[in-house]
């Protein structure tokens, strides 16, 4: 094969003249107010899950799993531990401090049934409460977000509410 009839390379720079221009911000770091809410075009109360942060890296059609998690007590200490879990499986969502403690994580299916396993190891008891897979965009913060103050309790239950996990949550507390 001469030099000539290999396919040439063009150099980086013509190559991404070229490329299709996205508005995809890759760098953008989620930011979470978790006590926020606001009011969408339509009139709709939006969830602090809604208001939370920029969703840019979002695939509409991905498989993505939601879990609910109780435990009987949960510490700061312990919470931290469970956001580094979190972060290795690449997964989002919201944790309550206190008695009982919650957790509720959003990412892949497989990165949520491995968490999942991972936190029944522990010494601690962590309960599967409810799951829910869809096809959808994300919905929480892409990192575990610790909720924390009076307004905790409300927001965790409206961030489950706008996931499809309120019937889960109010058995659970319901002690059923």
């Amino acid at each position: 094969m001469d030099e000539d009839d290999e396919p040439k390379k063009e150099s980086l720079k013509d190559f991404l003249a070229k490329t299709p221009k996205t508005e995809i911000d890759w760098g953008a770091k989620a930011t979470t107010t978790p006590t926020a809410v606001g009011t969408t075009a339509d009139g709709a109360t939006t969830t602090p899950a809604a208001v939370s942060a920029p969703r840019s890296r979002d695939r509409t059609g991905v498989r993505l799993c939601r879990l609910l998690i109780k435990t009987e007590k949960l510490a700061d200490q312990d919470a931290n531990e469970v956001q580094g879990m979190a972060r290795k499986y690449n997964l989002g969502g919201f944790i309550q401090t206190g008695s009982p403690g919650m957790i509720v994580v959003e990412g892949l299916e497989f990165n949520c049934d491995i968490f999942m396993d991972n936190l029944e190891r522990q010494k601690r008891t962590y309960v599967n409460i409810g799951k829910v897979s869809e096809r959808s965009g994300r919905s929480f913060p892409m990192e575990l977000t610790l909720l924390s103050g009076e307004s905790a309790i409300g927001d965790f239950g409206k961030a489950c509410e706008s996931v499809g996990l309120k019937e889960f949550l109010e058995s659970a507390l319901n002690g059923n």
